[in-house]
């Protein structure tokens, strides 16, 4: 099932335009309510009221946004929020952000919070003790899936409410409203996307998995470049597996890529293509680790070896790397034990101590520092 653009886009939007935006919306809030007032002499209770909202703003909500913007499925959208609700249902932080569900009993939102108003948080909590929400009878029994599925399937008439999203700092709750309603608008967003998404079939388990996929290309798209495939790991994996697929459409004209899978051994699809892109990443691994070393190695002439960017997939290369190792084990074990005999002639000669100088800098002192024969 594929999602359209527009879902995608809210569902992971980029973190840093979230928190500029906040960052934005407060000074803008500040500015209005106090205008030039702010660069007078001393400082007003007002002056000092926005002060306080501010760094309110820079340790509460701006790190709230970049939670919730980092969380990609509904599951992970509950473990961001909890950390951040009260001490009582689960918070952990100094300042609390807390995001709560207020049911609507027709087709128009409750206008307010009320009696019925539960808290997104770790069960048991005192905000939810005792309270039936829509699906479920008893709010303070809610687990981490029920709240996700909660704010999928309700967010969009129960977490509308003024201050459903609620920054509690000790100030004027008028200057926050701005920044909570963009953090409200944020969950939302992902909310909606979420419910048309588990509307066409996904599951909470589809979703996580997507999220896992999307936090590992990154590395499926490093891994495939390095042997020579840019951008582009299907045909990496397609290369490595190209003979045992051959033999499998044989027997099986109308299999699929999950039975080719659990033939070859593997829970499914994914867990296939994982392990193929582990053995070659720890094969670049290697690469990368070596030319590290003989980068060391090579800095006495002070220049920097070129960075090996391609390799083709050869089932010789494990045993190449391997001959590469050992030798330059012996080349540092070499070298090691010659820089601690220089080391030591230096001192003997001169006193000095000459751990931070390279290889070829202490050959040069110790034969500068050597005696010279008066003939």
């Amino acid at each position: 099932m594929a999602l359209d653009v527009a879902i995608i886009v809210t569902i992971w939007i980029p973190v840093i335009g979230w928190v500029v935006a906040l960052v934005i919306a407060v000074v803008k809030g500040i500015l209005s309510l106090f205008g030039g007032a702010l660069f007078g002499g001393g400082k007003s209770h007002a002056q000092r009221e926005a002060e306080e909202v501010a760094d309110l703003m820079a340790r509460g909500a701006a790190p709230f946004s970049a939670a919730m913007a980092a969380a990609w499925s509904p599951r992970e959208l509950v473990d961001a929020i909890i950390p951040w609700t009260t001490g009582y249902c689960g918070g952990i932080r100094d300042i609390a952000v807390m995001v709560s569900l207020t049911p609507s009993d027709g087709p128009d939102p409750a206008p307010t919070q009320g009696p019925g108003t539960i808290l997104v948080g770790q069960n048991p909590c005192y905000i939810n003790a005792g309270k039936p929400y829509r699906d479920w009878p008893d709010a303070d029994a809610m687990t981490r899936d029920d709240f996700a599925l909660a704010l999928v399937r309700y967010a969009d008439t129960d977490l509308i409410q003024p201050r459903a999203v609620s920054i509690q700092g000790g100030v004027n709750p008028a200057m926050l409203a701005d920044a909570e309603w963009r953090l409200k608008m944020m969950i939302l967003g992902k909310a909606a996307a979420w419910r048309e998404a588990m509307d066409a079939g996904l599951t909470l388990d589809a979703l996580d998995a997507i999220a896992s996929e999307r936090r590992k290309e990154p590395r499926l798209r490093d891994v495939a470049a390095f042997f020579g495939f840019p951008g582009d790991w299907h045909g990496l994996v397609g290369w490595q597996v190209q003979d045992a697929w051959t033999r499998y459409l044989t027997t099986s004209r109308n299999g699929s890529l999950s039975d080719f899978a659990a033939r070859l051994g593997f829970t499914s699809w994914i867990a296939c293509r994982d392990a193929v892109i582990d053995s070659y990443d720890a094969t670049r691994r290697r690469v990368l680790a070596l030319h590290d070393r003989m980068t060391w190695m090579d800095n006495d002439r002070e220049e920097t070896m070129p960075t090996p960017t391609t390799y083709a997939p050869d089932p010789a290369l494990a045993a190449h790397l391997d001959f590469l190792e050992a030798r330059v084990a012996d080349l540092e074990r070499r070298l090691a034990g010659e820089r601690a005999a220089l080391m030591q002639s230096l001192y003997s000669l001169t006193g000095r101590d000459g751990s931070h100088l390279t290889l070829a800098e202490l050959r040069d002192a110790v034969r500068d520092a050597q005696p010279v024969m008066l003939l």
